[in-house]
């Protein structure tokens, strides 16, 4: 049964060669009213501009797209890789939803509580590979009705994305479960303060998100990953 009080979020990140910092956070407390207010405004402008964003990606190549700012070079990747245009948890396009999101979030800068104010950032390219990892712990999650940063079998998010082959520098992770969309998924992990950091982390250059639909079984009915990295 999903209860919207009990929907859980979780953001890990792993920076080598060693440090880690695991936050996990049901719900982030009510902030400043002012603080709010400016997040409030700020979850209005980018579900606009999300859409402009998705128009204009499809009609052009993201790796020729002309940075506005000279201080912020788009980021081409090794080889282009593009979000898969298939439902994931019954939504159509949520990959290509997603991205287009982010970016418009990145684009916008944004006010992460105590984690700090991030002015505008470079997009985000989408990473297969990164998918995969992501995907890969959402179905586990689903499958076997658990909800944590370590896999069942005790791999950790270093070693997930090690199993894929992708190559980094520095990885991070959002989980979440029970969210019904990815506008009420983005929401939440943008209000609360460590997950927010996840995704305007300014080094990162490469994202990948998946979400698997629950069971009749399953406390949760969807489970969502956002891998983050910043490729060797």
């Amino acid at each position: 049964m999903l209860r919207s009080a009990a929907m859980p979020l979780s953001r890990y990140t792993l920076f080598p060669p060693s440090v880690r910092l695991h936050v996990c956070a049901s719900r982030r407390a009510a902030g400043a009213k002012q603080a709010s207010q400016v997040r409030g405004r700020l979850i209005y402008v980018v579900r606009l501009s999300w859409l402009v964003v998705a128009l204009i990606a499809a009609a052009t190549h993201p790796a020729m797209a002309q940075p506005a700012d000279a201080n912020l070079a788009v980021y081409a990747p090794r080889v282009f890789e593009s979000p898969r245009a298939v439902p994931m948890c019954g939504l159509a396009d949520l990959q290509m939803r997603a991205l287009a999101y982010l970016n418009a979030l990145r684009a916008a800068g944004a006010d992460c509580g105590s984690a700090g104010r991030f002015d505008r950032v470079p997009p985000l390219a989408w990473s297969i590979l990164l998918t995969q990892s992501a995907h890969g712990h959402a179905n586990d999650m689903a499958t076997r009705d658990y909800f944590s940063h370590v896999s069942a079998d005790g791999r950790t998010l270093a070693d997930r994305v090690n199993g894929t082959g992708y190559e980094w520098r520095s990885v991070g992770e959002d989980i979440a479960a029970g969210y019904p969309s990815i506008e009420s998924v983005m929401d939440a992990w943008l209000a609360s303060a460590s997950h927010c950091a996840t995704l305007m982390n300014p080094k990162v250059r490469e994202v990948g998100l998946a979400c698997v639909s629950g069971t009749p079984h399953t406390l949760y009915r969807t489970y969502w990953s956002l891998n983050v990295g910043q490729p060797r």
